[in-house]
């Protein structure tokens, strides 16, 4: 069994490569390849299921960032220790480590024992990060509530910060470029890219 981690930061096409895009565009004619529809097993980040947890419990996740922080690392936990089958890769949607970002960006407190764990956690070389897409304006509101908008600023530090981080826990980083300002050629270039570095440790 192989843990893949493919991280980046907002806006970097991570989503796209793993689980493909909206509804809209899987029923185009020729949708865009993404790892999930290839066959491999990919598991999403935990951010969004925590989110909509917290909604339904009428809990504004935006105004209470440190209890919803805390539920996203509990989630990932799970999913990290969760039973998997022996001969597979798994793609991970960022890593268990990824939330010492945010952390170090916005004071979260995580729990008590996220360091301790965070210590044991360790996912198979190399680790995948994807630069941010500039072209992709993330400052325009998408009309949800709550939503956070993210300036070409924010997601150039966060790529470094997130580099930083696979360094300094002595992982093995390979940066994937964009490609083409085309996203069914990017995400096809991403993919041959990934699937052709792990034939070569594999």
């Amino acid at each position: 069994m192989k843990k893949i981690v493919i991280d980046g930061p907002p806006g970097s096409g991570k989503t796209t490569l793993l689980f493909g895009q909206s509804d809209s565009e899987k029923k185009l004619p020729h949708p865009p390849k993404n790892l999930s529809a290839l066959g491999f097993n990919c598991l999403k980040e935990s951010a969004a299921q925590a989110f909509f947890e917290l909604s339904e419990k009428n809990i504004e996740p935006m105004s209470n960032n440190e209890y919803w922080f805390q539920r996203i690392v509990e989630m990932e936990k799970e999913k990290y220790l969760s039973p998997k089958l022996e001969d597979a890769i798994y793609f991970f949607d960022r890593s268990f480590h990824h939330w010492i970002h945010f952390r170090q960006t916005l004071g979260i407190k995580l729990p008590d024992w996220y360091d301790e764990f965070n210590a044991k956690v360790r996912y198979d070389n190399p680790i995948f990060l994807f630069s941010p897409i500039l072209s992709c304006d993330l400052t325009k509101s998408s009309g949800d509530k709550g939503a956070h908008v993210f300036t070409t600023a924010e997601r150039l530090e966060s790529y470094q910060r997130t580099m930083s981080i696979y360094n300094d826990l002595n992982y093995q980083v390979i940066e994937v470029p964009m490609f083409s300002e085309d996203i069914f050629e990017n995400t096809e270039r991403r993919i041959e890219m990934i699937l052709n570095h792990l034939k070569n440790f594999y």
